[in-house]
């Protein structure tokens, strides 16, 4: 962490509770808390820079394995994280602590689908990364598309 006001840099040690390499992929900030998308750590780190204080928020069970996601971008006041192995998108809350998810596993469950997230108006775009379509989370309907290269829309995915 690095502050200006001081000019410092400092850490906060995470090893106590999360373990191995690569544990996240990307971070947002959203009002005082930052963000960090889980890749190999079963857990989502959420900073609260106010505090100087990191909790971990535990994945729901159907969201396993490693290399899940890769990237995040905020959308009115939640964290939506792209899908890199997950056959899911992921929608965290930083206010209230709350993860949801969007099944993708009918459009793609390939590994590696995308790495990279930024949010456009209402929707967060994807970039492809295995896939050969750009992945879009649409905020106003809480739903998943993908659009091939020729701009055409495949396969909505509603919230659930």
């Amino acid at each position: 962490i690095f502050s200006v006001a001081t000019s410092a840099f400092s850490t906060v040690d995470v090893s106590h509770a999360v373990a191995g390499q690569r544990k996240f992929d990307g971070a947002v900030a959203i009002g005082s808390k930052v963000l960090f998308a889980p890749y190999n750590a079963d857990v989502v780190g959420v900073f609260d820079a106010e505090y100087s204080v990191l909790a971990l928020v535990e994945l729901p069970q159907h969201i396993t394995g490693d290399a899940k996601f890769a990237g995040v971008a905020a959308l009115h006041g939640v964290a939506v994280l792209a899908p890199y192995d997950a056959n899911a998108v992921g929608l965290f809350d930083v206010h209230r602590n709350r993860f949801s998810s969007i099944d993708i596993s009918r459009w793609s469950s390939e590994l590696g689908k995308f790495s990279g997230a930024a949010t456009l108006g209402d929707s967060v775009v994807f970039a492809p990364y295995g896939v050969t379509a750009v992945g879009v989370y649409d905020g106003r309907n809480s739903a998943f598309y993908a659009l091939e290269s020729a701009g055409e829309a495949m396969l909505p995915f509603a919230y659930s």
